[in-house]
């Protein structure tokens, strides 16, 4: 397996996301993303009003999307 239990990190999300948008700010492959958060089908986080929900991350990149939070937040897809 490319990534193992002890390889993981995590963070939670207040606002709604996209991959792209996580992918591109962190500079992380969205194929990564899409490996280890099955659970979200459309590569797409969606977050009601109060709630927040968990991303998994390769190790060491929950410390970068701390760091880029708003960058995250702020990063518009393109639209296709």
């Amino acid at each position: 397996p490319k990534f193992s239990a002890s390889s993981l990190d995590s963070v939670y999300i207040s606002k709604s996301l996209s991959f792209e948008q996580i992918s591109k700010v962190l500079n992380l492959p969205k194929s990564d993303l899409v490996l280890l958060n099955p659970i979200y089908n459309k590569q797409r986080i969606h977050v009601e009003e109060g709630q927040k929900m968990l991303l998994v991350l390769p190790f060491g990149q929950a410390v970068n999307f701390n760091r880029e939070e708003k960058e995250i937040y702020k990063y518009k897809e393109a639209v296709h």
